[in-house]
């Protein structure tokens, strides 16, 4: 029980101060010296000097609560220009190069990766200069499909003579994803 009793003091103070409020361990005034200096002096009482520390405390709440969210919306729009700054090189690439959909299966990784890392304003550069860095003997034609193995109908197995599923392995997986994605219009 002592040990819970610690800790809830500890929470406590930390939501004093987190709330600008008098709390066991904190004391708002320490961060407001004018304030102090004052209440010391008998300018003013203790508590009207709480409540400026406390509206004091909740206009820097909202400050840095505004500025967060003009941050985020900043991040937002740069988010945005970003991927139409992509989508407009993919169509230019697209309309200019006969073998792009096999270039940008192998370039998917690395535009993952470019996503990742970098700020959107760097997206178009460094996804072009990848796409450039391909070799062109990476790209083959494409191989023909295998005609799927279907087995008879056998009564005693049901749905036995729908298609095989392809079996997916370290080099077909992901061929298979890219496939999924497209199926599903991504």
């Amino acid at each position: 029980m002592g040990e819970a009793y610690d800790r809830m003091q500890g929470e406590l103070q930390w939501l004093g101060q987190q709330l600008g409020r008098e709390a066991p361990g904190f004391d708002p005034l320490s961060a407001h010296t004018d304030l102090a200096g004052r209440v010391t002096s008998g300018d003013i009482t203790r508590d009207v000097a709480l409540e400026l520390a406390q509206h004091r405390h909740t206009g820097q709440l909202q400050q840095s609560h505004t500025q967060a969210q003009q941050d985020r919306q900043q991040q937002d729009v740069q988010y945005q220009q970003g991927l139409a700054s992509v989508q407009q090189l993919g169509a230019q690439l697209r309309a200019s190069d006969a073998q792009f959909d096999q270039k940008l299966a192998l370039l998917t990784p690395s535009i993952e990766l470019i996503q990742r890392t970098l700020p959107p304003s760097q997206w178009q550069t460094e996804i072009h200069r990848a796409y450039l860095a391909l070799p062109a003997t990476a790209i083959a034609a494409p191989a023909a499909a295998a005609p799927v193995a279907r087995s008879a109908p056998n009564p005693t197995r049901p749905g036995s003579g729908a298609p095989v599923a392809p079996q997916i392995t370290p080099e077909n997986a992901f061929d298979l994803g890219v496939q999924a994605a497209k199926a599903r219009g991504q």
